[in-house]
């Protein structure tokens, strides 16, 4: 499915992740196990998740995918 011509930054989805599982900032980063700070920035959209960002939130959120963090192609 597209998301249309708004599609989401990484940054956004990040963020409506940690929405939906119903953590804040500190309590999601405290799940994955990184700096409060790193999430904070990601979703201020000072800087984009790196790889290893990405790969844990994949593995500590179920419904999270490769497909829904990933680069969407055009």
């Amino acid at each position: 499915p597209t998301l249309g011509p708004t599609a989401e930054t990484i940054n956004e989805r990040v963020n409506s992740i940690i929405e939906k599982e119903g953590h804040t900032i500190a309590t999601f980063a405290k799940k994955i196990g990184v700096p409060w700070t790193t999430i904070k920035n990601i979703v201020s959209g000072r800087n984009a998740p790196s790889y290893d960002i990405i790969v844990k939130i994949i593995n500590a959120v179920d419904w999270v995918d490769a497909n829904y963090l990933g680069p969407r192609g055009g």
